[in-house]
């Protein structure tokens, strides 16, 4: 694998996780191997979100489903008033206020409030940006030092899908998944521009109340838009989660 250089303006953080990522390769054989073998993670499409269950584990089948067929051609309208409020503290850009509804997805909600209010999410990256689509963060790997593993890391569990009639039009919120049924984690998305596309696939649990400002900062980042040194879109310089606070 080639060395990066200072020519093509590879930040200083991204290239010192990047030699200390690739001094735990022995070699770039390994390396294919390894992303073979997450299968989904090698190549994923501009339009798809991935997350890090390739293998998924049981679900709790008591854990709240929303119903699959769910009209999609019917007007869809937010609740007027969320039921939980997210903050999310996003280092050297700001704020974005997040309305949660467990109307729509208990189970994600549940689940994002939880890992939120632990900790877990403290100090993860946004580690996928693609300006027109969506900024995708949640990963705990995106912590350590290594930005080849950034995007294949979850909480150790798995919880259902909830796909509803969400239209996923600017400022959604909604759990990645690994493309298989049941596969969401810890790791989610921001819809950056409307994206209709998504609806049916991904559970949206989310809304974007403030910090739109926010948002556009973080998708206007400098990224490594093909891969050629990690996962494609990956922000040159973290982009780092501080904190997300419910309120």
């Amino acid at each position: 694998m080639p060395r990066p250089s200072a020519e093509i303006g590879f930040g200083d953080a991204m290239r010192r996780r990047y030699h200390r990522g690739l001094g735990r390769r022995r070699s770039g054989i390994a390396f294919a191997v390894m992303l073979a073998s997450f299968g989904c993670y090698a190549l994923p499409p501009d339009d798809a979100i991935t997350s890090e269950m390739d293998h998924p584990v049981a679900v709790d089948d008591a854990l709240p489903i929303a119903e699959p067929d769910a009209d999609f051609d019917a007007p869809f309208f937010w609740p007027d008033e969320p039921a939980v409020v997210a903050i999310l503290k996003v280092r050297n850009h700001g704020q974005i206020r997040i309305g949660l509804y467990p109307d729509i997805a208990p189970a994600a909600v549940l689940n994002f409030a939880t890992l939120a209010s632990g900790g877990f999410y403290d100090g993860v990256s946004f580690h996928r940006v693609i300006p027109g689509f969506m900024i995708q963060g949640g990963d705990p790997l995106s912590r350590d030092d290594d930005p080849l593993n950034d995007g294949q890391g979850g909480p150790g569990f798995v919880i259902p899908d909830e796909f509803g009639a969400v239209p996923f039009t600017r400022g959604t919120v909604a759990m990645a998944n690994s493309g298989r049924p049941n596969s969401a984690g810890s790791q989610f998305f921001i819809v950056h521009e409307n994206s209709p596309h998504l609806a049916g696939k991904y559970s949206a649990f989310g809304r974007v109340l403030a910090g739109f400002d926010t948002l556009d900062s973080i998708a206007a980042v400098k990224t490594d838009e093909h891969g050629r040194w990690g996962p494609a879109h990956q922000p040159l310089e973290r982009v780092v989660i501080e904190r997300i606070e419910i309120d």
